[in-house]
């Protein structure tokens, strides 16, 4: 496996105990404790909430920002749920709230 990792993953891989790498389950929850800890989703979704359409950003950039964000705070829902979450805070993002 190390021989397909890269960068912080492999030193990550070689620090993991023989326990951890000796199954796929138990190397990829290690791994994904590492990089994708429960607690960014959170980041991730309160990011999302926030997120305002800047005079600067142009829509494209604003798109692939919003979809890289729906995809890490929604990391196990399907394509087509992903799809309709990121065109909602699209959406959200060019109509802000008015207080």
């Amino acid at each position: 496996m190390p021989a397909y990792l890269k960068g912080l993953a492999v030193q990550t891989y070689f620090s993991l105990t023989a326990e951890q790498t000796s199954t796929w389950e138990g190397l990829e929850c290690a791994l994904t404790d590492r990089f994708h800890p429960i607690e960014s989703q959170q980041v991730h979704i309160s990011t999302l909430q926030v997120k305002l359409h800047r005079p600067d950003e142009d829509l494209h950039q604003l798109r692939c920002k919003i979809a890289r964000l729906v995809e890490l705070a929604y990391p196990d829902d399907p394509l087509v749920i992903l799809d309709c979450t990121a065109r909602d805070f699209f959406i959200g993002a060019l109509t802000p709230l008015m207080l």
